[in-house]
């Protein structure tokens, strides 16, 4: 048997995209949604996880999960190969003008979940993760499995008990399969969005300032020293050569941006 793996369009204009192919599934599974709710909060899911993929494949290179699904779909009058996927039957019906949604709606999934109870039923013994096994309905009648990832980064603004911002961040793991370097890089790479939910955060504000810079500042705001005393005292003290060594041209640049910052940080201060 053969099993596709479908994934949601990015836009309502496009059509949902069937895939029994390797190659093609574990590059599509590089996508990720996004929801983002502004000033608030923002939550982060890959759309689905390769590590399903790989599993998937095993699944229906299985004769006796081949056999049991064969099963199930003559109990409840499907097809034994089962219907195409994106092929419309009475389990993914074509609504017509006129239609009661609502009823529709109710029977479909009163019907999905009688066969879901019996895929679980039938598939107690076996070891899929939960995130695959919700699915396996969509296997009886549609042979395409449609699975949410393996994770979801939540983040939200809120406050502790002493009424202090705080960013709250939260990991759901749907799946033992999920390793921890995917919910890393996700963490870097939106590291600056998490941190623009606090109400004083501009991204403007929130460019690191260095040592360095620190150190060039509070010379700076001593008083007493020349841009060219600043260089040779923060060469020393930090031992910068080469590329990195201070020049009152390069103290001057840094001391230029550094009264930007500061002026965006504290703009009623001259």
């Amino acid at each position: 048997m053969k099993i596709y793996i479908v994934r949601k369009p990015e836009s309502p204009s496009e059509d949902y995209e069937y895939s029994n192919d390797l190659k093609t599934n574990k590059q599509k599974a590089s996508g990720f949604q996004f929801e983002e709710i502004p000033g608030e909060g923002f939550s982060k899911d890959n759309d689905y996880d390769f590590e399903i993929v790989k599993y998937v494949k095993f699944l229906e290179c299985e004769p006796d999960f081949e056999r049991k699904i064969k099963i199930i779909r003559k109990e409840f009058n499907i097809p034994e190969e089962g219907y195409k996927p994106g092929e419309y039957n009475q389990y993914a019906p074509l609504l017509k003008y006129g239609d009661d949604v609502q009823k529709i709606f109710d029977e479909l999934t009163s019907s999905l979940e009688k066969i879901q109870k019996r895929c679980d039923e039938e598939f107690k013994d076996y070891n899929i993760p939960f995130s695959l096994r919700r699915s396996l309905s969509s296997v009886v009648t549609n042979n395409y499995i449609l699975t949410f990832g393996n994770y979801k980064i939540n983040t939200a603004y809120a406050k502790d008990p002493s009424n202090i911002p705080v960013i709250r961040i939260s990991i759901d793991l749907y799946s033992p399969l999920q390793s921890c370097n995917p919910l890393l890089k996700e963490l870097r790479s939106h590291w600056i969005d998490i941190l623009k939910l606090f109400p004083i955060s501009k991204p403007s504000v929130l460019d690191r300032i260095n040592i360095i810079d620190l150190e060039i500042w509070e010379l700076e705001c001593d008083g007493g020293f020349s841009d060219p005393q600043i260089a040779d005292y923060v060469n020393e003290k930090y031992n910068l050569k080469g590329e990195e060594q201070l020049d009152y041209h390069k103290v001057s640049d840094r001391l230029r941006e550094l009264r930007i910052k500061h002026k965006k940080i504290f703009p009623r201060i001259d």
